[in-house]
């Protein structure tokens, strides 16, 4: 586990997430007053969201509705209204799929990677004792209990990795 990765994503980084994140939901509260079909969006992605009770549906729903939507330099977690109204990037879908499995009575933490000039942000999960990366709904299995070799399934660059804890 990389100690640089820990210290960034659980110190450095939330400096801009919270007060970003707060700001984006004011944001999106206020568009959903004026533009009604987006919170039209909204009500029905989390009625969708709400009605998910497996891990196969949870699969098929990231897989058909989510898209991918970068956030830039200062990248931060959505809180769940904003991403079901304009879902997100990596960090946002590992977020609310985490809380989504322990929902569902899965043990399951984000892992933060990255390698030379890129960084990624995934959802780890134990299924019937095997644990599996939820990445964007492709289940990569890791061998044994070593995180490593499903970060190097996703992309080879990453080289190093730290669990997150929120």
């Amino acid at each position: 586990m990389s100690i640089k990765a820990f210290l960034f994503f659980h110190f450095v980084r939330p400096l801009w997430s919270v007060p970003l994140s707060i700001i984006s939901l004011i944001i999106t509260v206020v568009k959903w007053v004026y533009k009604r079909d987006i919170f039209g969006k909204f009500k029905y992605n989390l009625g969708i969201w709400n009605s998910i009770s497996s891990l196969d549906a949870l699969t098929n729903v990231i897989k058909q509705k989510y898209s991918y939507r970068d956030e830039g330099f200062f990248d931060r977690d959505k809180l769940l209204p904003e991403f079901l109204t304009h879902w997100g990037d990596c960090d946002d879908v590992a977020l609310h799929v985490k809380r989504k499995l322990k929902e569902l009575g899965l043990k399951a933490f984000r892992v933060f990677m990255y390698g030379k000039g890129i960084a990624h942000c995934d959802c780890a999960f134990y299924y019937y004792d095997t644990l599996y990366f939820f990445n964007y709904g492709v289940l990569i299995p890791c061998i044994g209990e070593d995180l490593m070799t499903g970060v190097q399934m996703i992309n080879p660059r990453y080289k190093h990795f730290c669990k997150c804890l929120w």
